[in-house]
């Protein structure tokens, strides 16, 4: 019993180029780009609402999605000794999107429905209408050196990015290390256990972060309405702050250390691996209780702590 009309398109791709450096071996560029447009169409008309006087609606969205990442990477060996693989990203991705409602209700003529807004009662016609955008950047250099492939070293440096934070801090740096030994390769192992196929050691120690705020969180909002009438009965609009600004948040992170071993052992016929880990969470994200008396009933705030650690 509703005129209902649903429409969405989406154009996407996923584009990438691979530059492999002639004049020095092992070098290379890529760059990779994704992009997602959307558009939204939603019409509705239902002459049973609002007892039987009807109701009509036309919503458009538009939405842009996209990324882009630069690589630049080296990776060699020498001599079937040394193995060195060397990477660094940089990259940005962007989401955005607006959006229009109009509705009506009570029509006088409802032959066109959606296609006829105007006809509704104009008291019963509202706009609504709204935007965001979020951003975020990113860059990162990673490090690996490989000893006769049994000696392992990997350091990671991560700078990310978000336009979500507060203006005080966009960006957190996460940084880690980590080392392996391949103790099977060993020649008193491997010329001595036969029935030992594989034995690693691996030990990491490094910080992560993690984004739990919505986008607009650390800014103060605003909101308005007919808040009161006045002598000549008039609706005034009225606006206030009905949220503190937060410009200190920043990213949630968590440092860790990771203890492991590897094991394979009857032509890898049984195979596993143990793990322990001891990992510290701070500046979690937390809405903290404050006197209501000051209009306002929570504050976002870094403040929260973590442990966990296991085996």
């Amino acid at each position: 019993q509703r005129d209902d009309f649903h429409q969405t398109l989406n154009l996407f791709g996923n584009l990438y180029a691979q530059i492999d450096f002639p004049f020095l071996e092992g070098l290379s560029y890529k760059m990779n780009y994704a992009n997602n447009y959307k558009r939204l169409r939603r019409y509705q008309f239902r002459s049973y609402a609002v007892d039987f006087q009807g109701e009509g609606e036309k919503e458009v969205s538009f939405r842009h999605d996209w990324s882009t990442d630069n690589i630049l990477s080296y990776k060699r060996s020498f001599n079937n000794i040394h193995d060195i693989d060397v990477t660094l990203v940089y990259g940005v991705e962007k989401q955005q999107q607006d959006y229009t409602d109009a509705i009506g209700q009570i029509y006088i003529n409802d032959l066109l429905g959606y296609n006829m807004l105007e006809a509704a009662n104009s008291e019963k016609q509202q706009a609504i209408s709204g935007a965001w955008e979020e951003a975020s950047l990113y860059s990162a250099a990673r490090v690996f050196y490989g000893f006769k492939d049994k000696y392992l070293l990997t350091g990671t440096i991560r700078r990310d990015g978000y336009s979500g934070f507060g203006k005080e801090n966009k960006f957190g740096v996460f940084p880690s290390l980590s080392v392996a030994w391949r103790a099977s390769e060993e020649p008193f192992i491997s010329e001595n256990l036969d029935w030992l196929n594989n034995l690693k050691f691996r030990a990491s120690y490094g910080t992560v972060g993690n984004r739990t705020i919505g986008r607009y969180q650390t800014l103060a909002k605003v909101s308005g309405g007919h808040g009161f009438i006045n002598i000549a009965h008039t609706p005034v609009y009225t606006q206030s702050v009905t949220s503190l600004e937060s410009p200190s948040l920043k990213w949630e992170k968590t440092t860790g250390v990771n203890l492991g071993i590897d094991f394979g052992i009857l032509s890898q016929r049984i195979f596993g691996a143990i793990d322990y880990y001891n990992n510290n969470t701070t500046d979690l994200f937390y809405r903290v209780d404050i006197p209501a008396i000051s209009r306002y009933e929570k504050f976002p705030d870094n403040l929260g702590k973590l442990h966990n650690q296991g085996l």
